[in-house]
């Protein structure tokens, strides 16, 4: 630049990279945002659909092999509070 640009640069008050920083200050920011972004929208991303059939394994064999009322029946009545 010159000694003009320099003297113009001081006159505005314009020191070192004072504005250099502000814009690095900024982008880290959005750099920030941005990966933040990604890592929430991308496991919304990465999930399948699942299937009716699956659907209705699942419930079939939760009607067939439910062990959950057995243990209930131990945890209260055998176990005890």
């Amino acid at each position: 630049m010159g000694r003009r640009g320099a003297r113009i640069d001081k006159v505005n008050g314009f020191e070192g990279f004072e504005g250099f920083e502000a814009s690095e200050e900024v982008m880290m920011k959005w750099s920030l945002a941005a990966g933040l972004l990604v890592a929430v929208l991308l496991p919304v991303g990465a999930q399948s659909r699942i299937g009716p059939d699956i659907n209705a394994k699942i419930r079939q064999e939760e009607k067939m092999r439910s062990e959950i009322m057995r243990t209930l029946h131990y945890l209260t009545d055998v176990y005890g509070p």
